[in-house]
């Protein structure tokens, strides 16, 4: 009877070990880290609007006369919050737009940058959009210092 027993146990014993050993659903690693930009708007103008939305486009050419937005996929991706805006992607266009909605109801685009992976090893960078004229957005981007 013993015997019996554990011919009914051992298949049950090896049918839990392959429902808890093999996965259920397939895992894609997602292996990073990704370069990145920030742009932090700093007004010269008080009170500034503050961000309700934006968009990165990016350009093959310095005049940005065809534009695509930054696909969202996997960790690539644009977002903005009240006066920072971020970008995580897997590579970059050689030239980029900025487009972003503000609370005052205008939206306004950015002159065209060039930016991406820094040349000094950093994954990541950091941009300062200095805005002087809310009427006539051009801003600034200088880079931030001390940024690792």
């Amino acid at each position: 009877m013993k015997a019996s027993r554990l011919h009914t146990l051992i298949p049950i014993i090896i049918l839990a070990f392959f429902i808890v050993a093999v996965p259920s659903q397939v895992v894609h690693a997602d292996a990073g880290p990704h370069p990145s930009m920030q742009f932090t708007f700093i007004s010269q103008i008080k009170p500034a609007p503050s961000i309700l939305s934006g968009q990165l486009l990016e350009c093959e050419d310095e005049a940005c006369v065809q534009s695509n937005l930054l696909p969202e996929m996997g960790a690539q991706r644009f977002e903005c919050q009240s006066d920072t805006c971020y970008s995580t992607g897997y590579s970059y266009a050689p030239y980029h737009r900025l487009v972003i909605e503000f609370s005052d109801g205008v939206t306004r685009a950015s002159n065209t940058f060039t930016a991406g992976v820094p040349t000094d090893g950093r994954e990541r960078s950091c941009y300062h959009a200095a805005i002087r004229n809310w009427a006539d957005w051009s801003p600034s981007l200088t880079e931030c210092s001390g940024v690792k």
